[in-house]
């Protein structure tokens, strides 16, 4: 499998719509480097999301990926790019619950309440 582009929105260290242009890499060999907390692990994160619904590690819920510091009505979404033979496309769309301190709970993309 080849990357070619990811797109994350409020996931993990990145609130803001970001992208990843893999296709921009020539060479046959790449390092994702940085400091740490810069988001390298992030990246993994969203590939795995994308295709399997999880975190790269046994540690992170698929709930924790919604970034801190982006709007809790911000969904968290991905879009990863790739080649496999012939090219894929993958978006996933959290549609996350949201914790009320009332002790509701409420869906998005829906009116459901319910009390806990």
């Amino acid at each position: 499998m080849k990357p070619i582009l990811l797109e994350m929105t409020a996931f993990g260290s990145y609130a803001e719509k970001t992208e990843v242009d893999f296709g921009r890499l020539t060479q046959g060999l790449y390092l994702i480097t940085g400091d740490t907390g810069a988001g390298k692990t992030t990246i993994f994160d969203a590939i795995m999301f994308a295709l399997y619904g999880t975190a790269s590690g046994s540690d992170r819920t698929p709930e924790m990926m919604h970034c801190d510091f982006a709007d809790k009505s911000t969904d968290t979404a991905v879009r990863f790019t790739f080649r496999q033979g012939a090219r894929f496309i993958i978006e996933k769309n959290e549609a996350r619950k949201i914790s009320l301190a009332m002790g509701f709970w409420m869906q998005r993309f829906g009116s459901r309440k319910k009390t806990l």
